[in-house]
């Protein structure tokens, strides 16, 4: 009876997350094994030097992107400047686990909002770790060191249009943690003046294989970091304990 009545909690718990996540827009996203192609994503290799694609299942459900050495195997979707500029802001997240990915940009999900590109990537082996990358395309400041083959994480950029005084700062997350920030001015700008664009997956050209599994993948409008592990724990335990009351 109790167990029934923790899932009943915990149901709660869930039902208040899709209410919060279903009141903030999200016109892109992939979920699961879907095909992103279906999503309205376009597959991109510009190298031709090939890869793989394919759903598939372990915990969860999710869409691997596995790439050759050399080659680039990434989902673009094309936005507007209208979902970038909205007064409230927007929050780009990624739930994925990075099985192989040695340098910056062989496991990254980003946002080109017609200034700069906003940017997460994890890498792998020694280095392990989830990093930012500098104006100058190198890799910038590890902003976690969770090692993201480990298992599936989410990860967030939440951009606040009235941050750093309002020229625009973006916060970055980690299963609901804030771990760093950055202003507008301090990400790789080159060529992408104009252009709007979303994208997940390898965009890198590097010499070794990348392999990544994306369970899920959602842009929407206004900052939605999720909340950490600990506060859905203490969340679902009061809910718990609310329905075990009203059953006495």
């Amino acid at each position: 009876m109790h167990a029934r009545n923790l899932i009943r909690g915990i149901g709660v718990v869930v039902g208040v997350l899709a209410a919060a996540a279903a009141a903030g827009a999200a016109p892109y996203q992939h979920a699961g094994s879907t095909d992103p192609a279906s999503e309205g994503w376009a597959l991109d290799d510009y190298t031709g030097l090939g890869g793989a694609v394919a759903p598939g299942w372990d915990s969860e459900a999710f869409w691997q992107t596995h790439g050759n050495a050399g080659s680039v195997q990434r989902y673009l979707q094309g936005i507007t400047p209208a979902d970038v500029d909205d007064p409230t802001g927007w929050t780009y997240t990624a739930r994925v686990k990075a099985n192989l990915a040695t340098d910056i940009l062989e496991a990254s999900f980003g946002v080109i909002d017609g200034q700069e590109w906003w940017q997460i990537h994890l890498l792998t082996g020694a280095a392990a770790g989830v990093y930012l990358m500098n104006p100058d395309a190198s890799k910038g400041p590890q902003l976690s060191g969770i090692d993201p083959s480990s298992d599936y994480h989410t990860y967030q950029i939440v951009f606040n249009p009235a941050g750093a005084g309002g020229t625009g700062e973006a916060t970055y997350y980690v299963d609901g943690a804030a771990t760093g920030s950055r202003m507008r001015g301090q990400n790789f700008n080159a060529g992408v003046a104009g252009l709007y664009r979303l994208d997940f997956g390898d965009n890198d050209r590097g010499a070794t294989e990348s392999d990544s599994q994306w369970a899920l993948v959602r842009f929407e409008l206004g900052q939605h970091p999720v909340p950490e592990p600990a506060s859905i724990l203490m969340v679902g335990l009061g809910g718990w304990l609310l329905v075990k009351r009203r059953s006495r």
